[in-house]
């Protein structure tokens, strides 16, 4: 039998929309994500479940709003070359060193 060894990153993510929740409309959750990530400032990640109703119908809120706030969206595989030693969160810093 063949291993295959891979390495995973963790990304986390800092905002989180609570669209799990079944009463929860698409207008809270667009507008909690949007607090929450002027709250969080730059390099936010966001967690949304895409299997909600809820977040389906807030992504075009949500996505309009950060467009309107100078955001740039980039994918998780974008994320995996940042180097997360250059933030100014000094946990974050400590436990992510200079890859260089």
């Amino acid at each position: 039998m063949a291993e295959e060894w891979v390495t995973v990153r963790h990304e986390g993510w800092d905002v989180v929309g609570e669209d799990w929740e079944p009463a929860r409309t698409a207008d809270e959750v667009a507008r909690d994500v949007l607090a929450g990530v002027e709250a969080e400032g730059d390099g936010v990640v966001v967690l949304l479940h895409m299997w909600t109703a809820s977040a389906a119908e807030a992504l075009s809120g949500i996505l309009d709003g950060l467009g309107d706030a100078g955001a740039d969206l980039v994918t998780v595989a974008d994320l995996a070359t940042r180097d997360l030693s250059t933030t100014t969160d000094p946990a974050v810093a400590a436990e992510n060193p200079s890859p260089g």
